[in-house]
């Protein structure tokens, strides 16, 4: 049964708490959320719950590029490695030519861009709204190693030696 990020989704949930922030006159706001997903097929007839991570931002300082370098940053800080990102024209809630799912290895870990203008008109926002998402579980699978804790030497190098022959 195919479980991906793509089928169920909570941008709902932050396309709400974007909008009543909106509504309150904030001029630029970026905000992250992690959520529950329910999925069929669990063990003994329940659901499966999957963990999406939802960032949600608008603002003068806001574009896509701006938030393909947050998603870029949290793939960084846990050391994701093979990362690349295509091209998506086919999801309704984004806009076509600004949307992009992420990829780590080959696997599909989620998607951002910037909210379809008509998603954006049916929440009575009338600004760029620009949201992420990603799996949760995906995202520590992808986790790389640790660094490995190299010691300092006990005697550091000498970057300058002086040598005086005295009678």
């Amino acid at each position: 049964e195919d479980t991906s990020i793509m089928r169920t989704t909570v941008l709902p949930s932050m396309l709400e708490i974007l909008t009543r922030n909106y509504n309150y006159r904030n001029k630029a706001v970026k905000l992250y959320e992690v959520g529950r997903i329910y999925l069929a097929g669990g063990e003994d007839g329940l659901a499966n719950e999957a963990k999406l991570l939802s960032m949600g931002a608008y603002g003068s300082d806001m574009d896509f590029f701006a938030l393909k370098g947050a998603v870029a940053a949290i793939l960084e800080s846990i050391r994701a490695e093979k990362v690349t990102y295509v091209a998506v024209k086919d999801n309704p809630s984004y806009h076509p030519g600004r949307c992009a799912k992420v990829l780590v290895d080959g696997q599909e870990i989620g998607v951002f861009g910037q909210i379809h203008p008509l998603v954006a008109q049916n929440y009575g926002v009338d600004a760029e709204l620009y949201c992420a998402e990603l799996d949760f579980g995906q995202l520590m699978c992808a986790k790389g190693a640790d660094p490995e804790y190299v010691a300092l030497p006990k005697f550091p190098a000498v970057t300058r030696d002086i040598a005086v022959v005295c009678d």
